[in-house]
Order: C-alpha cells, then structure tokens, then sequence
C-alpha cells in the first residue's frame, strides 16, 4: 500500500496524462501535446529511475526536437536527484531552474471559512460554453489554459467548478481523482478585476465539500505564492512535506 507521500508523489508524476499524450520510457514518461506547446505540463519529461543520465537526455532532447518542441524536465521531487542529475544536465545543454523546497499541503478535513457564500458555483461540463475563460483568465494564458480544459472534462473524473457573482463568472478551481482517491487542488484563478474579495477562500470551501461528497481520500496543493497560501490554509489545508522543485530545459532555436 501506498504512503500518503507516495501517493501525492504518483499523481505529481501522472495528472497529465488525461490531457496529453504520452510514451512510457525505461527511465520515466515523456508527455506531449503539439497542439499546445505553449503549455510545460503538456510538453516535459519525467525521469524516476536512475539511469544512464547522458543516454537518457540525449533521448530526451530528440524526441523533443523531432516534433518541434523544447525539451524540457521536470524534478521527479526525489531527494538529491538534481544533485545527481546537475552535471549531466548542463553538459548536455540544459538551463537549470532550482525552485527549492515547495511547501506541499495536504487537507486536515476542516475548515476555519465559514461565512455564507456570496457566489453559485457550477461544474463546468464538455458541453458548457468556453467562452467563459476569456472573463477568467489572462489573455496571454488564454489559449493555453483552455486547451488544457477542453481534454480534461472529457474525464468523469474531473471536477471543475465556476465561481459566479450574479451572471458574471469570477473565479474557477478543479480537482481530478486518480485511482488511488487522491486529488489536487488546482487551476485556481481568480478573474484580475475580482481579486480581493475573498472568491478564493469561498471556491476553496465549496471544492473541499465537493472532494468529500465524490469519495476522496487524499487532498493535496501547493501554492504559487504567500496569498495562496494563506487561503489554502484558512481552508484546512496543512503543510506537510516539503519536496525539491526544479526543471531544466532546452530553448528551442527558432526557424
């Protein structure tokens, strides 16, 4: 049986799979997506083994290049792999980005928000109109957001809930549970012009209700920032691990 650590480890490695492509290597996965090759969880590799580091990044760099996309890796966020992996990676080319120590949260199953809802929430189906993004979501992550949606809710499994003040929608978040009844909190995204009024606290309450109501087990995150952080603590989350971020890359020469 799995830890709740290896569980949120396996869904790290695996949340892309409904909305990518994907080859299963001896090393790890490589996932893709030309359709959408601004995205980096639709395009990156994942190595979770070790391996003949050299061979292995020559393979990654030509599958990428092959189908006209960067190379890029993720941190499998095993400990001391990018000690390991450091000097093969920039020998073969790649730029390194060292992220540190994420804080990942995982929910105590309570909750310190409880002021009434000021927002109805819907769950945003394949058959709902996608032009609700463009009030959501910043024009020049648009696209690539929307891709990324437009392949997820084909999956029964994924729940995605808009936030509406009156008609106009406000802000979205999601969850997908794997097999295992783990979850991530993800996708949060507050409309620019409608931050600060407390929509993330309220869609953080009602999607942790939600989580509970379809069977899961495990609910993690990790926050982009101190404000995320804040809410996703008032609304039950704890911090519980804190895992090794990093990727590495190859910028791709235009033609």
């Amino acid at each position: 049986m799995k830890t709740e650590l290896e569980k949120i480890i396996y869904m790290e490695h695996h949340f892309p799979e409904i909305f990518s492509d994907m080859e299963k290597r001896d090393f790890g996965i490589l996932f893709y997506n030309k359709n959408n090759f601004d995205s980096n969880d639709s395009n990156h590799a994942i190595i979770t083994k070790k391996c003949d580091y050299e061979a292995v990044l020559q393979e990654i760099k030509d599958f990428y290049l092959s189908k006209s996309l960067e190379p890029l890796i993720y941190s499998s966020l095993e400990e001391n792999q990018l000690n390991e992996m450091s000097e093969y990676l920039t020998n073969s080319g790649f730029h390194i980005n060292d992220y540190g120590y994420k804080d990942y949260l995982v929910w105590s199953g309570k909750t310190s928000i409880v002021e009434p809802y000021s927002l109805t929430f819907e769950r945003f189906t394949k058959n709902s109109d996608f032009d609700v993004f463009s009030e959501l979501v910043e024009s020049a992550s648009l696209f690539r957001i929307s891709e990324v949606i437009r392949r997820r809710v084909n999956d029964p499994n994924y729940y995605l809930f808009i936030g509406y003040d009156g008609e106009i929608p406000v802000v979205m978040a999601s969850f997908q549970l794997d097999k295992n009844l783990t979850a991530m909190l993800d996708e949060v995204e507050t409309a620019e012009n409608q931050r600060g009024k407390g929509y993330a606290r309220q869609i953080t309450r009602h999607i942790t209700n939600e989580f509970e109501k379809q069977g899961g087990k495990l609910f993690y995150t990790w926050a982009a920032n101190e404000t995320a952080q804040r809410v996703y603590l008032q609304g039950g989350f704890e911090v519980k691990y804190k895992l090794h971020s990093w990727s590495a890359y190859i910028e791709r020469e235009l033609k």
